[in-house]
């Protein structure tokens, strides 16, 4: 029985040496991986942010066009209201009568066709939302929870 006890603890002296020289060569080994990742995360950070900038700015710029291209359909939607106010006052001035009258008035028919529809459905720019207030830091020291 004393054997047995003995070998049982020298073997466990052996397995227990072993096993904390492998913890260690696997210690090292997740340094150097977690090493490797981070620099990984890293460059991903920093190519993601590129991108992300990259694309704040073609938003910025795609909201400049679209912008200019809405006061453009704006003053576009003005002027066939102007000219559509010039054929009734055109037409209430004799416009229609004298040599085929009709064919005036076909004229002047299709001309308010045309300029009802570009007065259709302009669209509008929503308004800009504010940006996200930031929140004020107080100094005398009770911003801090208790």
């Amino acid at each position: 029985m004393k054997t047995f006890l003995g070998v049982t603890l020298v073997a466990l002296a052996i397995g227990g040496g072993l096993a904390f020289s492998q913890d260690q060569k696997d210690k090292d080994a997740p340094k150097d991986d977690s090493a490797k990742k981070i620099a990984a995360l890293e460059s991903d950070l920093v190519s993601t942010r590129m991108r992300c900038e990259a694309l704040a700015t073609d938003v910025s710029e795609t909201k400049a066009t679209l912008a200019r291209i809405v006061r453009y359909l704006d003053a576009q939607a003005s002027s066939a209201a102007s000219l559509a106010g010039a054929l009734d006052e055109s037409e209430k001035a004799g416009f229609t009568a004298g040599i085929n009258p009709n064919s005036r008035e076909i004229l002047l028919a299709g001309w308010r066709a045309q300029l009802s529809t570009a007065q259709r459905d302009v669209p509008v720019m929503p308004p800009s939302p504010e940006p996200p207030k930031k929140p004020v830091a107080k100094t005398d020291g009770t911003d801090t929870p208790k």
